[in-house]
């Protein structure tokens, strides 16, 4: 059974399932009592993100490419989950929030 995102946690730390599906991207998952297991069995499909831009932005601005590349491996999982924790459960604004990670990462002034 496939619960919503929300309703998972809630599930998990009011004690009413032991086990669940999670992405360690979840911005949740920082705020759970919960221990993530490995799938050393590689039992579930990995998830990469990737960047997605229209070829006609590309074309205007061929410097984002050599923008993104610098963003090769800097943004990691858990960065993504402490992201997602101040939009989804903060109400942060994800603009801000993404603008000053990018900032401390030293992509950005």
């Amino acid at each position: 059974m496939d619960l919503d995102i929300g309703l998972k946690y809630q599930a998990i730390n009011q004690g009413k399932v032991d086990v669940m599906d999670i992405f360690t991207t979840d911005g949740q998952l920082s705020a759970s009592d919960v221990v993530v297991l490995k799938d050393d069995k590689e039992f579930f499909s990995t998830a990469m993100g990737a960047m997605v831009v229209r070829n006609e932005i590309i074309n205007k601005y061929p410097q984002l490419k050599d923008v993104f590349s610098e963003m090769d491996g800097i943004l990691t999982d858990s960065d993504m989950a402490n992201m997602n924790y101040m939009v989804e459960t903060e109400g942060q604004d994800a603009e801000t929030v993404a603008h000053e990670y990018l900032v401390k990462a030293g992509l950005l002034n």
